[in-house]
C-alpha cells in the first residue's frame, strides 16, 4: 500500500514536472515571437521617421543576406559581406532603367510623401503605391507585397479616396494615418487619428483618436518610432480650448498663444497612451540605445543629450552640444552630426561619436560633397546609408562603415555601392 502512494505521488510529480517544461517551452516561444515582430534600428531603422520632415529619403531595411533601399523607383539589393549591389530583378534581358518598365525591380506608381517608406515583413516586402482611375476619377491607396528576390508582386490590400500620411506593419497589424482637414473653411491639414487593419482578414478599427486626449485640443500626432510593442508619436495641439476654437474660425488672439508638444508612448495590444516629457515641451525624440530611449532638450542654445528609460522616467543628461546639430543613435554609440563651423573661420562639419556614458571617442570631418546630403542618412546595423544627386542627374546610393567612425582616420570615409544614370 505504501508503493502504492509513493508511485502515485511519484506519477503526479512527474505530471507536473512535465507541465512545467511544456509551460516554459510555450512562454519561450511566445516571447520569441514577440521579439521577431520588434521594430528597432535593424528592421525600422529609427532614423525613418526622425528626418522624414527634413527630407530624408527612404529608409534602409535588412534582410539576413543584406540591404535594401530604393534609389530613383528601383530597390536595390546590397549584399551584407561584399556591399555589392544590384537592382532586385532577375530577368537576364532587362537593364533595370527608366526605359524598362517591367523591371522587376521598380515599384510601381510610387508618389512622393507618405510612399517614401518600404518594411520588409516577414520575408515579404511592402510598399504603398497609388493609382488613378480616368473613368471615375477614384484614387485608390494599395498596398504592395513582394517578395525579397522580386519574382513575385501581389496586392495586400486597396484604400479609395484615402491619402495615407504613415504607415507601418506590426505583428499582423497594418497601422496607417490619415491627413486631415482642420477645418473646412481651412484646407491646412494635420495629421489624422491612426487605423490598423488586420493582414489576415482584414478587419478594420480605429486605433487612435487624437481628439480624445486630455488637456489637449485640436491634437495631431507624427510617428517617430515603434519599439517593442509601443510605437511614439509626437504629439502637438494647444493648452487652452478657448484659444484654439478662436483658431478655427480664424478669429484674432490677444495675447500668446500656449502650445503644447510632447512625445505620445502608445501600447500596440490596447491603444493605452502615456506621455513621455523629461523637459517639459522641450522634450526632442531621437531613438533607442540598448533598450534606453535617447532624446534632447531643445529649450536653449546648449542643447542636452539625454538617456530615459522607454517610459520616460530616470533621465539621465550624457552630453551638451550646440544648437545646429542631429542626433543618431544605435545600441552601443550616439552620433552627433555638427552642422555648423567648428573653428572661427572654417565650414568644417563634424561627425563626433560618444558612448552611451557621453564619453568622446572620435571626430571626423564630413567631406563637402557629403555634407550636404547628410540629411538623408539612415541606418542599418553595421552601415549608415544615404543618397545623393549629381549634376548629370545620377542618383548615387553610399554607405558609411560606423566602425570607421571610430579610428584614427580624420575624414569620413564613404563607399559608393550602386549608381543609376
Amino acid at each position: 500500500m505504501k508503493r502504492n502512494v509513493h508511485t502515485v505521488a511519484a506519477y503526479k510529480l512527474f505530471l507536473i514536472f512535465l507541465l512545467l517544461i511544456v509551460f516554459f517551452a510555450f512562454t519561450a516561444c511566445n516571447t520569441n515571437g514577440n521579439n521577431s515582430e520588434r521594430l528597432s534600428s535593424s528592421s525600422m531603422p529609427d532614423s525613418q521617421y526622425m528626418f522624414k520632415y527634413d527630407g530624408a529619403r527612404v529608409p534602409t531595411q535588412k534582410s539576413d543576406s543584406g540591404y535594401y533601399n530604393i534609389v530613383s523607383d528601383r530597390i536595390i539589393f546590397t549584399d551584407a559581406e561584399t556591399l555589392d549591389s544590384t537592382p532586385l530583378c532577375n530577368k537576364t534581358d532587362c537593364l533595370h532603367t527608366g526605359d524598362f518598365p517591367d523591371c522587376n525591380a521598380k515599384i510601381d506608381d510610387v508618389e512622393g510623401g507618405s510612399f517614401d517608406n518600404f518594411q520588409i515583413y516577414r520575408d515579404r516586402m511592402y510598399y504603398l503605391a497609388t493609382r488613378y482611375n480616368e473613368n471615375t476619377d477614384e484614387i485608390s491607396t494599395i498596398l504592395k507585397s513582394t517578395s525579397l528576390d522580386g519574382t513575385q508582386s501581389d496586392t495586400s490590400m486597396q484604400f479609395k479616396d484615402k491619402f495615407i500620411c504613415d504607415w507601418f506593419i506590426y505583428d499582423g497589424y497594418f497601422y496607417y494615418q490619415t491627413s486631415a482637414s482642420i477645418s473646412e473653411e481651412n484646407s491646412e491639414t494635420q495629421a489624422g487619428n491612426y487605423y490598423r487593419v488586420s493582414l489576415s482578414d482584414k478587419s478594420e478599427e480605429e486605433f487612435i483618436d487624437f481628439s480624445k486626449l486630455d488637456g489637449i485640443y485640436g491634437a495631431s500626432g507624427t510617428l517617430r518610432n515603434v519599439y517593442d510593442g509601443y510605437m511614439y508619436v509626437t504629439v502637438n495641439g494647444y493648452e487652452d480650448k478657448a484659444d484654439y476654437e478662436k483658431i478655427i474660425k480664424g478669429e484674432k488672439i490677444d495675447g500668446e498663444v500656449s502650445t503644447v508638444r510632447k512625445i505620445g508612448r502608445y501600447s500596440l495590444v490596447d491603444g493605452s497612451y502615456t506621455t513621455i516629457d523629461p523637459y517639459k515641451n522641450d522634450y526632442e525624440f531621437v531613438g533607442f540605445s540598448d533598450g534606453k530611449l535617447v532624446g534632447t532638450d531643445t529649450s536653449n542654445d546648449k542643447k542636452k543629450v539625454c538617456i530615459c528609460e522607454p517610459d520616460g522616467t530616470n533621465p539621465q543628461t550624457v552630453m551638451e552640444v550646440n544648437n545646429t546639430y542631429r542626433v543618431f543613435c544605435d545600441d552601443s554609440y550616439i552620433y552627433v552630426y555638427n552642422q555648423s563651423a567648428i573653428d572661427e573661420g572654417t565650414d568644417d562639419k563634424i561627425i563626433s561619436v560618444y558612448d552611451k556614458n557621453g564619453k568622446k571617442k572620435s571626430d571626423v570631418t564630413v567631406p563637402v560633397e557629403v555634407s550636404d546630403v547628410m540629411y538623408s542618412i539612415t541606418f542599418g546595423d553595421d552601415y549608415m546609408w544615404f543618397q545623393k544627386s549629381e549634376e548629370s542627374g545620377a542618383q548615387v546610393l553610399c554607405c558609411i562603415k560606423k566602425s570607421d567612425l571610430q579610428g584614427s582616420e580624420k575624414e569620413l570615409a564613404y563607399k559608393e555601392v550602386y549608381r543609376y544614370e
